[in-house]
């Protein structure tokens, strides 16, 4: 195949993923726009129509970027505000959390729980729980680990260790708002976009009440754009490829364990680099980087083995036996997206089919035919209804399905003061009487990052910026397919927004040479 046949077949292949992409954002914000009022699971009600929503998310963000082009701050600068920055983030999300934080019920109450009882010496009697759920095996080891440093060092509200998980949920936080404000400066060149794109971060997840849930989804939130970070610090500096090469399968590896959906970014890119590598080959190429190749999936090898040690280890050490034999699998989860009853939510019915049948093969057999029987019933017209009505209840929800879980507010603690914890409780929790104006905002934040991601394939396509939309498109498939929830694609927040604010930079400066 000549080079000329390469560069074809390279362009092809990203300008698909990039129609895809904007085709996906197109689909999804035109069932919003047109079909938000419908009847579908989970359905929230917003203050406004979500057309007005939408113009109020877009405006700001717009004149924000004007502004931004301006931009001419000096990289000294630049570092001293962003590590200040850090600092103030994480102070205020420890205050605010600590006046509105509670005990959640469902699976994060289930998982700390257990913690706590592996804090004080006790062996959680949940064995087929963690074998049928095995993603939440590391988050119990993680969470009785923070609980076991809080029995010892814990100074703030110490008494079962949810205050200090939250605290290091806060930094989590903050350091995510700080790579996201490194990715789209690394894009964009620009400190004025890059700080555009920390204060979305902040308006749809960083000031919210999931900073109080000790759960994957914030544990695990960092993990997808730190391996976008080190991919990129991987590409600009060739003299520490192999060191990259380690960080980004070590994050890629154990964010796999916390939250499955995370190793999509690592498959983004391998296929960002199948993809733009088909320019580079040529057989002084392939010769002169053979052992460069070699040594990289020695240390992906190595990485891996090692790693799956230290995670037996680790989970040995919270005592639960696990039947492998009881793990519920991808095709439950592919079965439990096409129930009717529950709009691809988590159904009673199909966790007792599921794990009613003990053996293994014979589990996905029945999983197998009443996915068969499900599409049949649908046909063509109605399965295309049900993903209707399953990408309103992932897509339009700028909270991300906060308090729609079972028995979300489990013990809400005593107010801490007489006056801001009472406050912030009406604007945090979704039954206060300020929780309309706070949703608003962050559905108007959320619908501007779907609009602005929908312009991608009209801009300009950089190697990142395709793993970054690759990714996504890996996220959509995945809630998509799987079970319904707008919570799932919390970990991929920060992701969506670096691509809709390095899409705003290329808008506005359009617009700007325009003027000129």
């Amino acid at each position: 195949m000549d080079n000329s046949i390469r560069n074809r077949l390279s362009d092809f292949l990203a300008n698909s993923i990039y129609i895809i992409f904007s085709v996906c954002l197109i689909v999804i914000l035109s069932l919003i726009m047109l079909c938000g009022k419908d009847n579908y699971a989970f359905r929230k009600s917003f203050l406004l129509p979500e057309i007005l929503l939408l113009i109020g998310g877009i405006v700001p963000l717009f004149l924000g970027g004007v502004l931004a082009s301006k931009d001419s701050q000096n990289q000294l600068n630049q570092k001293k505000q962003l590590n200040i920055a850090t600092g103030i983030l994480f102070i205020a999300l420890s205050y605010l959390a600590m006046n509105i934080y509670f005990a959640t019920g469902w699976d994060a109450g289930v998982v700390f729980d257990d913690a706590k009882e592996l804090t004080w010496g006790n062996t959680p009697d949940n064995s087929l729980y963690y074998s049928m759920y095995p993603n939440n095996q590391f988050i119990l080891f993680v969470d009785y680990v923070l609980c076991k440093i809080n029995a010892y060092y814990g100074v703030i509200d110490s008494w079962d260790g949810r205050a200090f998980i939250i605290f290091v949920q806060c930094f989590l936080y903050s350091l995510t708002a700080r790579t996201v404000y490194e990715v789209i400066y690394d894009e964009t060149d620009n400190n004025g976009f890059a700080w555009i794109g920390w204060i979305i971060f902040c308006i749809l997840l960083g000031i919210s009440g999931w900073i109080v849930i000790p759960y994957t989804d914030s544990m695990g939130l960092v993990f997808p754009i730190l391996i976008m970070r080190q991919y990129q610090l991987f590409r600009r500096i060739p003299t520490k490829k192999l060191w990259r090469t380690f960080t980004i399968t070590l994050l890629s590896y154990w964010g796999y364990k916390l939250k499955p959906m995370i190793l999509i970014m690592a498959i983004a890119i391998v296929i960002t680099e199948i993809i733009y590598g088909l320019k580079d080959i040529s057989k002084s190429v392939i010769k002169n980087r053979t052992k460069y190749f070699i040594a990289m999936l020695m240390i992906i090898a190595i990485t891996v083995i090692a790693s799956q040690g230290l995670f037996k280890k680790a989970i040995a050490y919270t005592r639960i036996e696990i039947d492998e034999n009881m793990n519920l699998g991808a095709l439950h989860m592919l079965m439990m997206g096409l129930n009717e009853r529950r709009g691809g939510a988590w159904n009673p019915d199909d966790v007792a089919l599921s794990s009613g049948i003990l053996d293994k093969t014979e589990r996905a057999n029945a999983q197998k035919q009443v996915i068969r029987q499900r599409l049949h019933d649908y046909g063509t017209l109605g399965l295309l209804n049900h993903l209707r009505k399953k990408t309103l209840s992932n897509f339009n929800d700028g909270s991300f399905a906060w308090g729609l879980e079972g028995n979300f507010y489990h013990t809400i603690y005593d107010e801490k003061n007489e006056r801001i914890s009472p406050f912030l409780r009406e604007i945090f929790y979704h039954t206060g009487k300020y929780w309309k104006y706070h949703l608003a905002i962050k559905q108007a934040a959320w619908l501007a990052v779907l609009f602005l991601m929908a312009f991608s394939v009209m801009l300009e396509k950089t190697r990142a910026k395709t793993v970054l939309v690759t990714s996504s498109i890996g996220m959509f498939l995945f809630v998509t397919l799987f079970e319904t929830r707008a919570r799932y694609l919390i970990v991929f927040v920060p992701v969506f927004i670096c691509v809709a604010t390095i899409d705003l930079n290329a808008i506005v400066n359009k617009f700007v040479q325009r003027k000129k």
